[in-house]
């Protein structure tokens, strides 16, 4: 497990339980349970399937229900690391099945990233981003098509950097990202960006 130390846990159609983490080479390793009272695991590399030259920041891993999940992983190519993309996987039995969502924008880093399911259940993937050079961090709604429509989201007047994302539900009607971020002096505040009013609170 990196030093980064992010385990996520979901569960196939059978209940079964799923684990991912993210190794020391940058890469996504899936530690599946065995059926029967023995149990045992296997383990498989997801990141397999993507582009050669790739390696992952960070990933984030939602379950709506067992065996539909939505994980969303930040990475950069070996050839422009300064750029932040995001790939998606909705399978976690088909490795191979990767969708590139693009990217933040030339030289614009990723710094959090967060998948989840809103109240409907509709998949959902938020990225915190700098620019390089940047004084403040941006969050993104990111475009889960694959296209260039990530949209910007109302920012709290004293956010600089984000520490976390996180997104969930406060009630069935209100759902949104829990943001957990610094001002300039540094000191941590919690805010909650709802949605589909994307207001911060």
């Amino acid at each position: 497990v990196s030093g980064h130390g992010t385990i996520a846990v979901a569960h196939d159609a059978t209940g079964r339980m799923s684990i991912v983490t993210l190794g020391t080479d940058a890469r996504l390793y899936l530690f599946t349970q065995g059926s029967g009272p023995a149990g045992g695991w296997t383990q498989t590399e997801l990141t397999a399937g993507l582009p050669a030259g790739l390696a992952v920041k960070d990933f984030s891993l939602a379950e709506a229900a067992p065996g539909t999940v939505l994980l969303a992983a930040s990475v950069t190519d070996a050839g422009d690391p300064s750029t932040g993309l995001v790939y998606t996987l909705r399978s976690l039995a088909t490795p191979a099945a990767w969708t590139r969502l693009g990217a933040a924008g030339k030289a614009i880093a990723i710094e959090q990233i967060a998948a989840g399911f809103l109240a409907d259940d509709t998949p959902k993937v938020v990225v915190a981003t700098r620019a390089a050079g940047a004084p403040t961090c941006s969050i993104i709604d990111v475009d889960l098509a694959g296209g260039s429509a990530w949209t910007s989201l109302p920012s709290h007047p004293d956010l600089v950097g984000v520490s976390e994302l996180a997104i969930g539900q406060v009630t069935t009607l209100l759902s949104g990202v829990y943001v957990a971020f610094t001002d300039a002096s540094k000191t941590q505040h919690a805010g909650f960006l709802s949605f589909p009013s994307a207001t911060i609170t």
